[in-house]
């Protein structure tokens, strides 16, 4: 008797009107290949594979997505999720992982010292800076550019004064006018490092690029933290929150007057002279480490 093998369920190839607007995934891949060989669509993106429609179409989606982002410090998993009209559960359509740079501290640690060095091999170079990260875009509402800031520098001859540019400001004339009482000064302090700033802007450019080419109605992103020491004790502060209950301990030390110096399998039954907390097995007897305790 012969057994009846099940087909794989198929990648959806994603959809957009010739508008622009994205339609609901399909799951035929000869469809797909049908349209683009007789010239009715064409590929819009690889990434995730995406073909947009060269003739009218009806818009209308039958489907809503939601697009689920874990941000983390060194990835963030993206995971978009289908809900059909009428039907409870819902199918995971697309997952990707971005791995977000590491490496933007070492490499202006890196620029800085190449930099310090030319400064000591040669004397025509700029001056250093305190503060390098002004932009030219507004800090405040991130759309209008900033104005330059001039200041008065005497010349060579000691006849008279010229306007050298020292950079721009942080600030837009707009918001300068509305914050008339902080005019002129640079809020440094909202601009943020150039490592978290690369990964809200990798972020950003990931959800922007599945917004465009699914149908995406929500987005949800998981931003928990947890204090336990808050959680225990609410009201704790000061020093004992820097410190704790367990500053100045060492884990080997802790463990062994948390678990009165006896095995936490055989609870002593054993008998060994010598108390081993790194495996079941001590690695002195031929235990693998791929066993630990925690």
């Amino acid at each position: 008797m012969k057994q009846s093998r099940r087909r794989p369920e198929q990648e959806p190839i994603f959809v957009i009107s010739a508008s622009g607007k994205p339609l609901a995934p399909t799951r035929r891949p000869g469809r797909v290949r049908h349209l683009l060989k007789n010239g009715k669509a064409r590929i819009y993106c690889y990434e995730p594979f995406t073909i947009q429609l060269l003739y009218v179409s009806t818009e209308l989606v039958p489907i809503e997505m939601t697009l689920g982002i874990d941000p983390g410090s060194s990835d963030t998993p993206m995971a978009v999720e289908e809900h059909e009209s009428g039907v409870e559960t819902c199918n995971i359509v697309y997952v990707k992982e971005i791995l977000l740079r590491t490496d933007i501290s070492a490499q202006l640690k890196r620029r800085s010292d190449a930099r310090g060095n030319r400064r000591k091999r040669t004397t025509r170079y700029r001056k250093r800076r305190f503060q390098n990260r002004i932009k030219s875009v507004c800090s405040v509402c991130g759309t209008n550019h900033t104005p330059k800031v001039w200041k008065k520098k005497k010349r060579k001859d000691g006849k008279g004064h010229k306007k050298v540019s020292n950079g721009r400001a942080a600030v837009c004339r707009k918001c300068q006018h509305e914050r008339s009482n902080e005019k002129g000064k640079h809020d440094t302090d909202k601009i943020l490092n150039p490592t978290l700033q690369n990964k809200i802007d990798t972020i950003i450019a990931e959800t922007n690029k599945l917004v465009e080419v699914m149908p995406i109605t929500r987005i949800r992103v998981e931003l928990t933290a947890f204090d336990i020491q808050k959680m225990a004790k609410p009201d704790i502060q000061g020093m004992e929150y820097q410190q704790g209950t367990l500053f100045g301990y060492e884990v080997k030390e802790y463990l062994l007057r948390k678990y009165g110096h006896k095995c936490v399998y055989c609870k002593g039954k054993s008998k060994d002279p010598v108390l081993e907390i790194e495996h079941v097995i001590p690695k002195s007897r031929g235990s693998p480490t791929r066993y630990p305790i925690w």
